[in-house]
């Protein structure tokens, strides 16, 4: 796998912080194509004869049947250049996707605050700490945009 200049880029964040609405309108300005890690991992159970009804319990269920090593090798399938790989929520991912785009751009995505507990939050904590750059909570709409088109403008 060979990536040039932020091919990829990474968005982490806690649910509801608004991570696939980054994803989707800076991927709608630039072409890349919006790949939700969820959407991956569920795929990969109903493959195996799981059914999630639950969004918020894919990830909790893939670490049931598989590995930190399989969702890895999950998020990877479903990563090609030019694409915004949205909800990354395990520090391993970050750090394995970045050993293969070595140019991966990470973006984290704070949330609101008073959202329910995640179950994530110690990766999220170090998500953060690893992202190239920061997102805050946007309560308006025209603030977000500005954020999105600065991000646009740097992967352009």
């Amino acid at each position: 796998m060979s990536a040039t200049a932020h091919d990829l880029v990474l968005v982490s964040g806690a649910t509801g912080a608004g991570k696939t609405t980054l994803a989707t309108a800076v991927g709608a300005v630039i072409g890349y194509r919006v790949v939700n890690a969820g959407d991956l991992l569920n795929a990969r159970l109903l493959a195996a004869g799981v059914i999630v009804g639950d969004r918020s319990e894919i990830g909790p269920r893939f670490l049931q049947r598989y590995d930190q090593d399989d969702y890895v090798e999950t998020l990877l399938k479903g990563s090609r250049e030019k694409t915004i790989l949205d909800g990354v929520r395990l520090a391993v991912g970050n750090l394995r996707l970045r050993d293969a785009y070595p140019s991966l751009l990470h973006v984290h995505r704070l949330p609101r605050g008073g959202l329910p507990a995640d179950p994530y939050e110690d990766d999220l904590r170090q998500l953060q700490a690893m992202a190239d750059v920061v997102v805050p909570w946007c309560e308006r709409r025209e603030d977000l945009a500005r954020f999105e088109a600065a991000l646009a403008d740097q992967l352009a």
